[in-house]
C-alpha cells in the first residue's frame, strides 16, 4: 500500500465464517505524515531479507546495487531453499562481466536462472520512493549438505555505466545533445547465512536422506511369465523436495530371478518453489525356474519439514507366477550390480533358439 494523502487511517478486519463461527482479524491503525513515499513494488523474501535501496543520498550505490535474498533461512538438512540475486539500476548500463559468483559450499546447487539466459527480464520497481529498473540476474535451489551456520559469500559483478556530462564544445549540436561518459562500477551483493537445522531423532531403518513431500509406487508390467522371458519391475517415487538427491531403496529379488542394474527415467523441473517430478527405476528381470515367487513389500522413507515428522510409505507385495517355457531350466542363476545396462527392457532379450531349421546348399529356401 501507497499513502496518498496525510492523516490517521484504520484497516478494518478481515471477517471469516467458518462452520457457522465468524472470525476477525485486529483492525489496523496507521498514521501517515509527510515525507518520503514507502517502498512498494514486488521486492522478494522476508524479515531482513527485504531488499532495501543503500541510503548513500546521490552516490552510484545508491544507483546501482545487488540484492540477495532467502526463501528459508532455517532449512533443515537436505532441505531445499532458494536464493535470489535481484539487480537494481537508476543508471545506463552498456555492459557487464562476472567478477566473482558465490561458490555455495556446503550446498547441492541447482541454478533456475543465471545472468546469460534469455530468462532475465527487467521490470520496474519503487524502492523507497525511487523507481528502478530492476531483474532477477542469478537464481539457485540450494540443500544444505550439512547442519550449522553456512554462509553464501557475497556476488560482484563489473557494470560500465553510462552518464550523461554537460558539453564545453562550441558545437551547437554537443551543446543542445550533451555528451557522455562510461565509468567501470563494481558491485557487490549482501552475504548470507543460512542455520541448517539437524533432522529430528527417530528415524526410521528405510530412511536415506529424501526431505520433502513424495509419494512411492511399485509395480510389475507381468504378473504371469514363462521360464526365460523378461518382466520389469518398475519402482516410482514422485513428488516435491530432493528428487535428485534420491536413491532407490534396495529390492531383495528371488535367488531364481537374474536381475540387472534399472534403467532411470527421471523428470524433473526446477523452479522458486523448489525441485518437482517424478524418479523411476525399472529394472529387468528374467525367471530361471518355474513356480511361484513373492516380492515383499518395499519401504520408502522421508522428512516432511512441513510436518516436522518421518513419513514411510510401503508398496504393496507382487507374486509373480513362472510356467515352464522354452528351454532348460537347469541353468545357473545370478544377479547383481556389475551387469551392463539393457537399454530397450523388454525388447532386445530372447531366449537362445535350441533347435535349428538347416538345408542343404544345393535347396533354397
Amino acid at each position: 500500500l501507497v499513502a496518498t494523502k496525510e492523516g490517521t487511517f484504520t484497516i478494518d478486519p478481515a471477517v471469516i465464517e467458518v462452520s457457522g463461527d465468524i472470525y476477525r482479524t485486529n483492525p489496523i491503525e496507521i498514521t501517515v505524515v509527510k515525507g518520503t513515499p514507502q517502498s512498494s513494488g514486488n521486492s522478494s523474501g522476508g524479515g531482513s531479507n527485504k531488499a532495501q535501496a543503500p541510503a548513500n543520498g546521490n552516490s552510484m550505490s545508491d544507483n546501482l546495487f545487488i540484492k540477495a535474498t532467502l526463501s528459508n533461512s532455517k532449512p533443515y538438512i537436505g532441505q531445499e531453499i532458494t536464493v535470489t540475486y535481484k539487480l537494481y539500476t537508476h543508471v545506463q548500463l552498456t555492459d557487464n562481466s562476472v567478477e566473482h559468483m558465490p561458490s555455495f559450499t556446503g550446498f547441492y546447487s541447482q541454478d533456475i536462472l543465471n545472468l546469460y539466459d534469455n530468462k532475465v527480464k527487467w521490470k520496474e520497481e519503487i524502492l523507497n520512493g525511487k523507481r528502478y529498473n530492476v531483474a532477477v540476474i542469478k537464481q539457485s535451489v540450494l540443500t544444505p549438505q550439512r547442519t550449522g551456520k553456512l554462509t553464501i559469500e557475497p556476488m560482484e559483478l563489473s557494470f560500465i555505466v553510462r552518464e550523461r556530462v554537460k558539453s564545453r564544445s562550441r558545437s551547437l549540436f554537443d551543446q543542445y545533445f550533451g555528451s557522455y561518459k562510461d565509468t567501470k562500477v563494481k558491485v557487490k551483493s549482501n552475504a548470507l547465512n543460512i542455520q541448517s537445522k539437524q533432522l529430528p531423532g527417530g528415524k526410521p531403518t528405510s530412511y536415506d536422506g529424501a526431505v520433502g513431500n513424495f509419494s512411492f509406487d511399485v509395480s510389475a508390467d507381468h504378473t504371469t511369465v514363462k521360464t526365460n522371458e523378461a518382466l520389469n519391475i518398475t519402482l516410482e517415487i514422485k513428488g516435491n523436495g530432493n528428487l535428485k538427491l534420491i536413491e532407490p531403496p534396495a529390492i531383495e529379488f528371488p535367488a531364481d530371478f537374474e536381475s540387472y542394474d534399472p534403467k532411470l527415467d527421471e523428470n524433473i523441473n526446477q523452479s522458486y518453489a523448489g525441485s518437482s517430478g517424478s524418479k523411476k527405476y525399472t529394472y529387468l528381470l528374467i525367471p530361471r525356474h518355474s513356480g511361484t515367487f513373492d516380492i515383499e513389500g518395499i519401504s520408502f522413507s522421508y522428512f516432511d519439514p512441513t510436518k516436522k515428522k518421518f513419513v514411510t510409505l510401503t508398496s504393496s507385495p507382487l507374486q509373480i507366477t513362472v510356467e515352464k517355457g522354452e528351454g532348460s531350466e537347469d541353468v545357473i542363476t545370478f544377479s547383481g550390480t556389475d551387469k551392463k545396462e539393457i537399454k530397450k527392457l523388454g525388447q532386445d532379450i530372447e531366449f537362445i533358439k535350441t533347435s535349428t531349421l538347416l538345408m542343404p546348399k544345393s535347396q533354397s529356401f
